[in-house]
């Protein structure tokens, strides 16, 4: 069984929770800190960087500066019509759009007819929220992912909740897990960010057990809202026999803006709401109504066209980088930090554990360079402060076709890795590299 408990308001890592090069992994992030990438400050500095190099290149490099290549869409598809017809109007527009916005929402989610709907202004803004509502400081927030680790916001929601969080994947004993503590809400993880899906029987056993205690369950359906019922068949979210239900409006085949749609039992998204606003997580009119056009326009074609050229890339970079190395997610291939630092190490002639940098800081830079020398926008480069920094590649196929066809995808990460190896040995010319000019603390 893989259990960890993190006391409200504390951090403490699993007693193994090294890398595989001795660094000491940060347990809010998942993964092991450098002298270049301290904490949050220093990701939220270089998420500017990133933006500068994004403004400079479509400066430089038109008509085509920027290939997004992180597979969240993040568009705001309001027309024209939408903004002289006063439909994002704060006060009004909702009352005239907010029944369909409800009736498309429980469809996409699989809600029944008197399920509530609330929008976000990101997941995590719901997921936090619906902790701070329903769980009171000194219980526990039970957490149950496929593998791996919670998202972080379930951890942060459980530290400002003042309650403890259970962590569990899904083969551990959710009994021995549990014990006698009170738990406020159980959070099924459908999907990780590193895209492992939980299982039809691994939802099953979670649902009975949080049933048999009389435990809320919210489903973090980020990504799997859609990719679960395409992937798998397996049934919507809120037709798990759950309380709640949030998915993102801006991934996994879903064109819309970075937002969260919260769905289910009415008594439980009007608590999460109400606290949400009162710290202001909630989403102006405005983004509702682009959550709703994202809704609007949404096939399941999208998505099986990302997984198809998903698995394309997959087998072109293990051709070149290893089976072993190249991981192949549910929607596209991923390599994470500490195969990034061997495979630039290799490059560079010496061994991992020579190089002046964790694997956070090489992937990050990696990122950063294939932002420079190419726009590619990757999550390791671009993502917000706490995000997962594996390379991870879930393109859209006009976002590769715009590049150049997969061949160029692989040549231009080929000689990314080239120009990271040159960096490892070289923690200032790294920094240059993750922040400009800007010196983090300053």
């Amino acid at each position: 069984m893989s259990k960890r408990t993190i006391p409200g308001g504390q951090e403490r890592p699993r007693s193994s929770a090294t890398d595989r090069f001795g660094n000491r992994i940060d347990p809010l992030v998942g993964y092991a800190r450098g002298a270049i990438l301290c904490g949050p400050v220093d990701d939220a500095i270089r998420k500017e960087h990133a933006y500068e190099l994004m403004r400079r290149r479509h400066i430089t490099c038109p008509p085509l500066p920027l290939f997004n290549f992180t597979g969240n869409h993040r568009n705001f598809l309001l027309t024209g019509d939408d903004l002289a017809d006063g439909l994002g109007e704060e006060w009004s527009g909702p009352a005239r759009f907010k029944s369909e916005l409800d009736r498309i929402a429980r469809e996409h989610m699989g809600a029944a007819q008197d399920a509530a709907v609330a929008v976000f202004n990101r997941c995590s803004a719901g997921i936090v929220s619906a902790i701070l509502a329903l769980v009171s400081p000194g219980e526990a927030v039970l957490s149950v992912v496929p593998r791996g680790r919670s998202h972080t916001s379930i951890i942060q929601g459980a530290q400002l909740a003042q309650a403890s969080l259970i962590e569990v994947e899904e083969t551990g004993s959710l009994e021995v897990a549990v014990g006698t503590s009170r738990v406020g809400l159980a959070i099924l993880t459908g999907v990780t960010s590193e895209l492992d899906v939980l299982s039809e029987e691994g939802f099953g056993r979670a649902i009975a057990f949080c049933h048999s205690r009389r435990i809320p369950i919210l489903v973090d359906d980020a990504y799997g809202s859609r990719l679960r019922p395409v992937l798998q068949g397996q049934p919507k979210t809120c037709a798990l026999d759950v309380d709640l239900g949030i998915t993102s409006c801006d991934k996994a085949g879903i064109l819309g803006p970075r937002s969260g749609l919260l769905v289910g039992r009415p008594g439980y998204v009007h608590r999460a709401l109400a606290r949400g606003s009162q710290v202001g997580l909630e989403a102006r009119s405005p983004l509702a109504l682009a959550v709703l056009r994202a809704l609007e326009r949404y096939t399941p074609k999208q998505l099986e066209t990302e997984i198809s050229l998903g698995r394309t890339l997959r087998e072109a970079l293990a051709a070149r980088y290893g089976e072993q190395r190249v991981r192949q997610t549910a929607i596209g291939p991923s390599i994470c930090e500490e195969d990034i630092l061997e495979i630039a190490a290799e490059r560079a002639g010496f061994q991992p554990s020579e190089a002046r940098l964790v694997a956070a800081e090489v992937s990050c830079a990696l990122g950063m360079v294939l932002l420079r020398e190419w726009g590619i926008i990757t999550v390791n480069a671009a993502a917000q402060p706490g995000a997962r920094v594996s390379l991870r590649l879930k393109p859209a196929p006009q976002e590769v076709e715009r590049f150049g066809g997969v061949e160029a995808v692989l040549e231009a990460i080929d000689k990314g890795f080239d120009l990271v190896a040159a960096l490892l040995h070289d923690e200032g010319a790294a920094r240059e590299v993750i922040f400009g000019g800007t010196t983090p603390g300053q």
